[in-house]
């Protein structure tokens, strides 16, 4: 089953800036043993998403203290559609952002 990977930057900054998304990017590219000390030092949280073929993702940003921008939403529209077209895709995204993935063969009833 092919999955894409969301690479959560554990920044205590409410906001994290486009040089920590590249850092990392480039770190998850490049495979390098720094990755692995991110995860190791609580830098970032790796989260394995699976594609399920009948499923709906659910994605949310945002929290109390901050509330995106319509840009910055659709920025993550644009992440997450490009890391679920590839077959083993990523996207970097700051603590605030949570992602379910609903298998729709199992919801029986909505309301």
């Amino acid at each position: 089953m092919n999955k894409f990977t969301v690479i959560k930057v554990l920044s205590n900054k409410e906001k994290i800036l486009k040089q920590d998304v590249e850092k990392y990017k480039k770190l998850f590219l490049d495979k390098e043993k720094s990755l692995q000390e991110s995860i190791e030092k609580e830098e970032v949280f790796l989260e394995h998403i699976p594609k399920i073929e009948k499923s709906i993702t659910l994605v949310r940003v945002g929290n109390d203290n901050y509330q995106p921008t319509p840009e910055e939403i659709e920025t993550f529209r644009e992440a997450f559609k490009e890391a679920m077209e590839s077959d083993n895709g990523f996207v970097v995204v700051p603590k605030y952002v949570e992602v379910d993935v609903i298998d729709v063969d199992s919801v029986l009833e909505i309301e």
